[in-house]
């Protein structure tokens, strides 16, 4: 959380300079970086219990400020608590600070020698089906709310990437759009297809001008809010939340449907679709193709269960005949 103040002049050097370190290792957005805001938020908690230096801080704070986040409601909702994830990188954060403080000659705990955190079970992405995609386009009739669509399941955008896109990053006339300050600082070009340019191109001409109105100064973003200004990550969460709600659809209201599930939806379509692991790694800007595998897996067990089902039928049908050829398990 950016608003946590920090009055203990020690801690707020310590957070300034762990910044500059997260900087010239080469991590973004500066003090947007979830690490440096994990600092911030740790070092918040110490003041608050009154902690004096850096150097009076244990084992038994760092445990405690781990519960602390375990049982802290999530600012962004209106109910509930923080999902483990996010709880995992809030200690992420607070392992790289604290290798920081021990480097720096700060401190002599090394965040290696803290026990195994349990963050309980990993949750899988809900991944929506095609006929569900078609409701959700169906449903929403904002021109902004369907670029939005058009970027995070047409495209495969995440939420940062969706709140930093500019209009200058689009080359309609060329059918392309660049991905800057991507995950891992990674930018990358994606073709747009015909269909979604035409969203697009009715979102900049028809809605984005109209929001413009409210705000004085030239905005280069391409997402803006009622305000004129960027929009941000938060605000698409919502957006998707009312896209929803717009359906009508009970079942489809009961599912976590977030910006993430609809890159996972296009991901495990394009498989579906027969489209290679190779190309899914690039559209979606993954590093690594290990990132990618999990969508191959639900792919391959969907084809596993189709062959399964042929080969019942075959079997059925033949009334014996052992002649009969099977069709092999893919």
């Amino acid at each position: 959380m950016k608003s946590l103040p920090l009055h203990n002049p020690e801690f707020i050097v310590l957070h300034r300079d762990f910044l500059t370190a997260m900087l010239a290792q080469g991590f973004s957005r500066g003090a947007d970086n979830t690490y440096v805001r994990s600092a911030q938020e740790f070092l918040f908690f110490l003041q608050a219990k009154q902690v004096p230096n850096i150097k009076a801080m244990g084992k038994k704070d760092i445990i405690a400020f781990y519960e602390y986040l375990k049982a802290r409601p999530n600012m962004n909702r209106e109910d509930g608590l923080l999902c483990r994830s996010y709880v995992r990188t809030q200690m992420c954060g607070i392992r790289h600070f604290l290798d920081y403080l021990r480097l720096a000659g700060k401190i002599d705990v090394s965040p290696y020698h803290l026990p195994k955190f349990s963050y309980g079970e990993k949750g899988q992405r809900y991944v929506l089906t095609q006929a569900e995609i078609k409701i959700l386009y169906t449903a929403v009739q904002s021109k902004r709310d369907r670029a939005i669509l058009a970027c995070a399941y047409g495209l495969a955008l995440r939420r940062r990437e969706l709140q930093n896109l500019n209009v200058s990053d689009f080359i309609l006339s060329r059918g392309v759009v660049n991905i800057r300050e991507s995950k891992g600082s990674k930018s990358r070009t994606l073709p747009i297809p015909q269909g979604l340019i035409k969203d697009i191109k009715e979102y900049l001409v028809y809605d984005r001008p109209h929001r413009l109105l409210y705000n004085a100064e030239d905005c280069p973003a391409f997402f803006i809010n009622d305000a004129g200004t960027r929009m941000k990550a938060q605000r698409f969460y919502v957006r998707i939340k009312e896209m929803v709600k717009l359906t009508g659809d009970k079942d489809l209201m009961s599912k976590p449907v977030t910006i993430h599930s609809l890159r996972h939806s296009i991901a495990t379509h394009l498989l579906d679709r027969g489209a290679s692991i190779e190309f899914v790694r690039k559209f979606l800007g993954h590093v690594y193709l290990d990132s990618t595998i999990i969508y191959a897996k639900r792919r391959k067990q969907r084809l596993r269960l189709y062959d399964m089902m042929s080969e019942h039928l075959m079997k059925k049908g033949s009334s014996g005949n052992s002649n009969n050829k099977k069709i092999k398990d893919k």
